[in-house]
């Protein structure tokens, strides 16, 4: 169930915290908090370089994104969820969120929510309106709350790695129970950045089995692999 952590790639970034993370066929989108507010930008991939951005309304500090066949979904307030071309970034529409939302991410239609507790809220990936919810359970991590989240696929099952609050711990939930079924540590990604301080923030699939992108306070994101989580 334990998982060893490697990192196999990085990018530089402008320094800029980073809450939310997603990839999209253009490159990886995030939301960081600038001096101004909340931005969303695309960033190449390979190397980090900004390849577009949009001011985020509304929003004084970055939050969750995720990508559905809908679009690209932001929270850009307590109450209000903004859909977008997930290309140009332009708002197609909003709707109410209906409750907390922090973390997102996206699969088999549905939009995953945390709200910094042990309960992960799925959403219509068309409307954000709740459909279901699961409670973290016979786990340490039924009692810690849950942030930044990464979709993925384990044995034909929807799962979702979750950064637990506060720390360097992930945790690999089965969407279907609320079962834990994998634990890492983001640990050896400070012993790669000597003197880094700062918090993980978002974290998102990169689209190779069993490899995600996590981005923070950090001079760089990086690509990391998960070996041994178990099933």
């Amino acid at each position: 169930m334990f998982a060893s952590v490697r990192v196999v790639a990085k990018t530089a970034t402008d320094g800029l915290a980073s809450l939310g993370l997603t990839l999209s066929p253009v490159g990886l989108v995030e939301s960081v908090t600038s001096p101004g507010g909340s931005v969303v930008r695309v960033v190449d991939v390979r190397d980090g370089r900004e390849l577009r951005r949009v001011e985020s309304a509304g929003r004084r500090g970055a939050a969750g994104v995720a990508l559905t066949a809908e679009g690209l979904w932001e929270v850009v307030s307590p109450e209000v969820a903004v859909l977008r071309d997930p290309a140009s970034l332009v708002e197609r529409r909003r709707a109410a969120i209906g409750g907390a939302a922090w973390g997102l991410c996206g699969i088999d239609g549905l939009v995953v929510t945390s709200d910094r507790t042990n309960r992960l809220v799925l959403r219509d990936s068309g409307t954000f309106g709740e459909v279901r919810a699961v409670t973290v359970s016979g786990h340490w991590a039924e009692g810690q709350r849950l942030g930044a989240l990464a979709c993925v696929r384990e044995d034909g099952r929807g799962q979702v790695w979750a950064v637990v609050v506060g720390s360097d711990w992930l945790v690999r939930v089965d969407l279907a129970n609320g079962h834990v079924t994998g634990v890492a540590s983001l640990a050896r990604i400070r012993a790669e950045e000597p003197g880094a301080g700062g918090a993980v923030g978002g974290i998102a699939a990169s689209g190779d089995p069993g490899e995600l992108w996590v981005s923070g306070e950090f001079r760089h994101r990086f690509k990391v692999r998960l070996d041994g989580a178990g099933r």
